[in-house]
Order: C-alpha cells, then structure tokens, then sequence
C-alpha cells in the first residue's frame, strides 16, 4: 500500500529567530512584552515577533512572499500615516492594519479635542471668521473650522501633514480658528482647533504627555502671571514661553503697594474702597488708587510702620 503523508513546515514570518511553539496573537490577544503581534495575511503567520526599538522610527518594509495587502506606517520624517502594500512575511513592527491604528500609536493628537470650548465659544468664533473674512471667500475655511472643532484635529495641510507653527512669534501662524499649542517639538507645536479671543479667562491646564515643559499662565484670580510645568500635549491657549509675552497678552495687576497686597486664602487679592476701607485685613491699609484694580490693600498699619521704623534706625 502507497500511504501519502502531507507535512506542514512552519514558515518563521518574523525577522529574527523565534522560540517554538509560536505564540499566537490577535487585536484581542495581545503579545507580552518585549514581543510585537506581526498580522500576516494568514492565522499561522499571524503571531508573536521581537521587538526591535520603537516601532515609529522602524522604516518601512513591505516584506517578501507573493500576497498584497493594504496596511499603514507611519513616516517620521513627514509625520503622516501613509498606505503601502504588504507582502506577508518579515515585515516589521511599522505595520498597521488601519491609519486610524498607525495614528494612535504614532501620531498623537497634541490638541485637547476642543471639548475646552463652550457652544456660545464656538459661534463667536465663527462669527469673528464671518466678519473678519467675509462669507462667500471663506466657506471653505469656515467649514472646516467646524469640523476640526468637532473633531478636536489639528490643522492639517492637503497631504495630510499636520501643520507646525512657532508659539515665539508675534503674528499667529495659525489660520483663522486656530492657536499654535507650545509643543516641545515639531510633531507637537501645531495649529490646535478651538482659538478664543481672551486666552487670559482659560483655566491653567498642565495637560498630557512625558515632556516636562517651563511654562507661564495667567492667574485671573490673583491678576498675575504664573510659572508652571507643561506636560507637552492637551493644553489650551493660556500657555506663554515667557513671563513677559505673558504679561504683554494678559496685562496683570499693576501692583501699587510697597510689598505685596493682602489676599484671600484662595490667593485672591483683596479690593477695597474709599467708603469701605475697614474690609482690609490686620496690618494692612486700603490704597485708594486712581482706579478699582489699583485699590487694594498694601501692607501697612501700626506693625508695619513699627517694624520699619525700626529698620530704618538700625
């Protein structure tokens, strides 16, 4: 009797050696760690490969075999999601199923998915659109401001790149719409959706990210402007690189006292007023000023006054 045996030979669809078994994986079963899950165009090539670096500064490799599928890699030195076609066997781990997969993992979005922005915010900023710009030669950028508020995207140019900016210049670079979010790079500092008029109102946000970033913000409760730590991603547009550009967008309380006004335990400074002087706390005194913002309550009263005059005789 002729008996016909039909053997099957693993094929090693991974770069490097791997230990059999081979581990299987899938989107719902993902590998350990150190091990990348390479998707072949087959359940048996679909398994367990080694992790060679960060895989968005892989390049791009569409492998060997005779099969064709679209999948997505991320191009670093474009910073786009871009579409190739694989061939199914020792690829690397620059290979996704989707862009929407490739851009999550490598192209985060550093906006704050405008949801810092209230209904009344966004009609007025269309309407300055409107009217700074006009209806008919803009509804297209109008349009488009729309959906990227919706979206939370940044501005992107026709191929697909987000558009960068530099937060140091004076004149926005930005489009209508938009503010330049103070990344610590290229990839980061983009036109975020969601502009407002007075960045000065927003809340402090030291947002997302790894980056540990020295910035200022501007605190309306004590009129003054703030340093504070920028995590690199998600903020809003009350972040300055200095101190000065700060003060020059906010214009903080100009301080009339000889040391520093009294404060509330929130660190609110404290208004007074001619006819209500004696709201100042103990050892401080109201300075009427010439006006409202200038009438607050400096250092003062009978401690003070001794302690200086003691100063001044040592």
């Amino acid at each position: 009797l002729l008996f016909m045996f039909q053997i099957s030979v693993f094929v090693n669809p991974c770069r490097q050696p791997i230990a059999l078994p081979a581990q299987p994986c899938s989107t719902s079963r993902p590998c350990s760690a150190g091990t990348y899950c390479h998707y072949g165009l087959t359940p048996e090539t679909t398994i367990c490969c080694s992790l060679e670096g960060n895989p968005c500064d892989q390049p791009l490799v569409t492998g060997i075999g005779s099969g064709s599928q679209q999948r997505w890699y991320y191009n670093a030195q474009r910073g786009t999601c871009e579409m190739f076609l694989y061939k199914g066997l020792k690829g690397n781990a620059n290979n996704f199923l989707s862009q929407q997969s490739c851009e999550h993992s490598c192209r985060p979005n550093p906006c704050a998915e405008g949801k810092h922005l209230t209904l009344h915010q966004i009609r007025f900023q269309i309407l300055i659109i409107l009217i700074i710009h006009g209806l008919s030669s803009h509804i297209l950028e109008l349009e488009s401001f729309k959906k990227a508020i919706s979206s939370g995207r940044p501005y992107s140019t026709p191929d697909g790149r987000y558009l960068s900016c530099d937060v140091s210049l004076e004149v926005s670079s930005c489009p209508s719409g938009y503010w330049c979010n103070p990344g610590a790079t290229r990839h980061t500092a983009v036109c975020c959706p969601g502009a407002v008029a007075d960045p000065c109102t927003l809340p402090v946000i030291t947002g997302e990210g790894d980056e540990e970033l020295e910035r200022y913000y501007y605190d309306a409760a004590t009129k003054t402007c703030r340093a504070f730590t920028y995590r690199g991603m998600k903020g809003n547009q009350n972040n300055f690189l200095t101190m000065t550009a700060c003060e020059q967008q906010c214009q903080p309380l100009e301080n009339p006292c000889i040391g520093q006004p009294a404060t509330t335990a929130a660190g609110q400074v404290i208004f007074c007023s001619a006819t209500n002087k004696e709201m100042c706390p103990v050892n401080f005194w109201c300075h009427v000023g010439a006006t409202p913002e200038t009438t607050v309550c400096c250092p003062g009263g009978s401690f003070f006054f001794l302690n200086s005059v003691i100063h001044f005789l040592m």
